[in-house]
């Protein structure tokens, strides 16, 4: 008898720390970067202290960059080397799609993570994603048009 349950805790402790450790879900995300700050300087981009991206100016992104999900320490720093002008922990979604804007004017800039994903428009046979996001504080209002270009037109109308 106390074979068995020798035998049975034995087995129990296998199956319960067969569930331990890694999971099926993922650890990482991509996450990429867009200037969205006009009067921001080129920047560096650091990710937990590693550069991920350099000489990224108004108007340009990165592609996506693999990053641990959780939080991670963000720093944005002008080419110049002098201090971040954003020095924060942002937490990162596992498994996602995300982009970090830089927003606002240099002097408060501020981070916005999106997670990527769109709305989904269907055409046809044609099935596009799309995001729109007004970042530039000072942009005056504007009006998206979307519009379905047949195969022998080469601009819209």
């Amino acid at each position: 008898m106390g074979g068995r349950v020798w035998l049975s805790a034995l087995c129990l402790g296998i199956f319960l720390s067969t569930g331990c450790g890694s999971s099926g879900s993922s650890t990482t995300a991509q996450l990429r970067f867009f200037q969205a700050s006009p009067d921001a300087p080129h920047v560096n981009v650091l990710v937990d202290g590693a550069s991920v991206a350099t000489n990224l100016g108004y108007g340009n992104g990165t592609g996506y960059i693999s990053v641990k999900s959780g939080s991670r320490h963000i720093q944005i720093v002008p080419l110049s080397g002098s201090s971040p002008i954003l020095d924060e922990s942002l937490s990162i979604s596992s498994g996602a799609n995300q982009t970090l804007l830089l927003t606002g004017p240099a002097a408060s800039i501020k981070p916005v993570v999106l997670t990527d994903g769109g709305t989904k428009v269907t055409t046809g046979m044609d099935t596009c994603a799309w995001s729109m996001l007004r970042a530039p504080w000072d942009l005056p209002m504007c009006t998206l048009l979307l519009q379905e270009l047949s195969s022998r037109d080469s601009s819209p109308s």
